[in-house]
């Protein structure tokens, strides 16, 4: 039997005269390779001690390299012991800690944001103001993070104030993380408090050609509009979608009104401004008036008087002085109400030349018409009478309590009166957003009287000019 762990044996040196036979004799006895196994160029025809002990050396610390290399590529902590690292540490206000967790190069984009925060200071500004601005018992809990991917990883998380799941702030958010465990790129994509239901399907649905026959133009990004443009854009595709399609707002969609709204609607129309009403109380009988609810009748006329009142706003505005077909844009308004008038508040902060504005619009020319004082007065007169009808015309609905109760029940379940109460109320923001510099605050902020003498006094320094 030959000793094949004596030094002296030589497994792959051909000049060994045991060479033939050791290697016979290990494949057909031994159930593995030899022990030492190396390129017969790196040894010398025979092996001393010396040469064996170097080599045994040499293997070692090899061994000792790998099981290093092993130990540090285990000691680098994954995307989800990242991210779980940085709940645990925005929970504590610990905005320097967070920080430590971002890369140099770092983006940080939260969609309720139109742009996202790059760079280290963007993101420490916003974490900051954002720390400083809620309480310190709002904290984040993860339902659930993703950790299959070293790099990568998904949560599901919501936010809790003393253990009480806090509404509508659930949400999900992306990370990813660089070899050294830094957070390149973050989104969090947080639950909507409005949800249009089935309203967004239908709004996709409308969309979808649009978009297809503009291409890549239909991205907002490539438009190239201001911020206050595409705000007001997307504001509109809300409204649109909100008011009209969704579900999820007092009373049914526009596609499933009931026929009765829609002839209450018209009755008042025919009482426009109360003006066939007088007549009929007068004895002229051009078309036969149809009395409504005298609360649905104020409202309704309330709204197109404001709507009226606009008008001289939209000539007298220097930011809207490039916006085209003005006219157009103003009778629609007076009866869709915001369906129109929206876009002419998207179309007034687009660039000159812009498509729906003229290049060479002279802002300068944009002045109150000599009529704005008739038009205040009108919006008073209707005012007044609206504020009239409310409180005493047609005794058989009822008094005051009555009538107040009406309104609430109508804001509830009616979605044209609805309408008609959310118009109002974007029209005391367009109103305080349209007057001119001249305009005194409390003009500007007293919804509809203050617009009412902003009127009648032709603009202040317009007038004493």
């Amino acid at each position: 039997m030959i000793d094949l762990h004596r030094p002296y044996c030589a497994w792959s040196v051909p000049s060994c005269p045991l060479h033939t036979y050791t290697r016979l004799h290990a494949r057909k006895h031994l159930s593995g390779p030899p022990p030492f196994r190396v390129p017969s160029k790196s040894l010398p025809s025979t092996w001393s001690s010396y040469s064996l002990r170097q080599r045994t050396t040499q293997m070692k610390a090899q061994q000792g390299e790998r099981v290093a290399a092993s130990a540090t590529t285990a000691t680098k902590r994954s995307a989800k012991d990242v991210v779980e690292e940085f709940y645990a540490r925005y929970n504590k206000g610990d905005v320097d800690g967070i920080m430590d967790l971002f890369a140099d190069q770092c983006e940080y984009h939260d969609m309720i944001y139109a742009d996202p925060f790059t760079g280290r200071e963007e993101i420490r500004s916003f974490f900051s103001k954002f720390s400083s601005a809620l309480s310190s018992d709002l904290q984040f809990v993860v339902d659930g993070i993703s950790g299959g991917d070293p790099h990568n990883t998904g949560v599901k998380w919501h936010l809790e104030l003393n253990g009480v799941e806090f509404p509508y702030s659930r949400g999900v958010s992306f990370y990813e993380v660089d070899d050294d465990g830094k957070i390149t790129s973050a989104r969090d994509i947080p639950e909507p408090t409005i949800k249009p239901g089935d309203s967004a399907i239908y709004a996709i649905k409308a969309l979808t050609p649009i978009v297809r026959k503009l291409g890549p133009k239909a991205n907002p990004a490539n438009l190239k509009l201001p911020r206050a443009a595409i705000a007001a854009w997307a504001f509109y595709i809300g409204y649109i979608s909100l008011v009209l399609f969704s579900s999820s707002l007092p009373g049914r969609p526009a596609y499933a009104v009931e026929w009765r709204t829609l002839v209450e609607t018209w009755h008042c129309s025919i009482n426009f401004f109360y003006v066939n009403q007088v007549l009929n109380w007068l004895g002229v009988h051009l078309i036969e008036s149809v009395p409504e609810h005298p609360v649905y009748e104020a409202l309704f006329n309330l709204v197109n008087v404001w709507s009226l009142m606009l008008w001289p706003l939209m000539l007298a505005d220097k930011k809207g002085a490039k916006v085209k077909n003005k006219f157009g844009i103003y009778l629609g308004t007076q009866f869709l109400t915001n369906i129109f008038f929206v876009p002419y508040l998207a179309l007034r902060e687009q660039p000159a030349g812009s498509r729906g504005t003229a290049a060479d619009a002279d802002p300068k020319q944009a002045r109150l018409p000599s009529y704005a004082p008739l038009i205040g007065v009108t919006g008073a007169v209707v005012g007044i009478a609206s504020i009239v009808w409310v409180l005493g015309v047609r005794p058989e609905y009822g008094g005051l309590a009555e009538r107040w109760q009406y309104f609430v029940s109508q804001s509830a379940d009616n979605r044209v009166f609805f309408a008609f109460v959310l118009d109002a109320v974007l029209y005391s923001a367009w109103q305080a957003l349209l007057m001119g510099e001249d305009a005194t605050k409390l003009q500007r902020y007293l919804p509809f009287a203050g617009l009412v003498a902003y009127l009648i006094q032709g603009g202040n320094k317009q007038k004493s000019a």
